[in-house]
């Protein structure tokens, strides 16, 4: 809507013009505690102000004025972020308890989902469609290429790249080999946001309809930035084939859909995250994998 108090009317262009004046800005406090020392608090996406009261409690604020234009993206960890825990806390009021729990599986007694990558397909689907174009396909592209150089020994992998079309690169999987990487090293360094619009429900349907062989697991990495509209039909569909595959997401650019990459992932028993630019690729791209 319009600063002006006396007509209220949508604003058509949903997106920030350059040049164009803004007569507002906006501000963020917020206070970070911690039960263990704070090991990492960043941003990627916006310059933050950090004040630390001790080693367990932090305060961050904008460092400047900055206009809502991008999603606010913070990060942080502490020193037993992997370690179990038990919070109890009474009730002023009412004098009842209430108690929290968190727990760590260990790895070492999990018949993990193809942990060691042995077995296992690494399909790719990475979205090209005109909401892609510019930095975000960039930024898609540095992803899907260590992705590739991050395979394990043993393994099997596809591209697809979508948009209002199609394609696989490979028929069926290929065998995880120095030829066939360069091959898709290639590919990827080529593609651009040229295909249209962004239907991903056609490229899914055709993956799902090839089975996993009963020794072999299939992981499934979804690049894109959310555009799509029948996002109900797609988490319907992933979810009923998350069996013997499991889907993840990277949601590319500070405008991409929470709602596809968070959604989309829980449907398929993944994981997700979210890249942005000025973002140190490696970590997250570690995290999905």
């Amino acid at each position: 809507y319009t600063n002006d108090s006396s007509s209220y009317r949508p604003h058509l262009n949903q997106y920030f013009v350059k040049g164009e004046a803004i007569t507002y800005t906006w501000g963020f406090n917020a206070i970070i505690k911690t039960p263990s020392k704070i090991t990492e608090l960043r941003s990627p996406s916006h310059k933050l102000k950090i004040e630390y009261s001790n080693e367990k409690e932090a305060r961050i604020q904008f460092e400047n004025k900055n206009l809502p234009n991008s999603d606010l993206v913070i990060q942080f960890s502490y020193a037993t972020s992997f370690e179990p825990w038990l919070a109890i806390q009474q009730s002023k009021k009412h004098k009842e308890l209430a108690g929290l729990v968190s727990f760590i599986l260990d790895d070492k007694e999990i018949d993990s989902f193809g942990s060691d990558g042995s077995n296992q397909e690494y399909i790719f689907i990475l979205d090209c469609s005109g909401s892609m174009h510019g930095r975000r396909i960039e930024l898609a592209k540095e992803a899907a290429e260590l992705f590739l150089m991050s395979l394990p020994p043993n393994s099997k992998f596809n591209i697809i790249k979508f948009g209002s079309h199609f394609s696989f690169f490979s028929e069926k999987s290929l065998p995880y080999t120095e030829e066939n990487r360069k091959m898709a090293l290639e590919l990827i360094k080529t593609t651009t946001a040229d295909m249209g619009g962004t239907q991903l429900k056609k490229p899914l349907k055709q993956l799902f309809s090839n089975e996993v062989p009963q020794d072999e697991t299939r992981a499934v990495f979804l690049l894109t930035d959310g555009a799509v509209w029948d996002v109900d039909d797609i988490f319907a569909l992933i979810k009923a084939n998350n069996k013997r595959t499991r889907l993840h997401t990277l949601g590319i650019g500070s405008g991409a859909s929470s709602e596809l990459v968070k959604g989309a992932a829980k449907s398929g028993r993944g994981a997700f995250q979210f890249l942005t630019d000025g973002e140190e690729i490696s970590p997250v791209i570690i995290s999905l994998l």
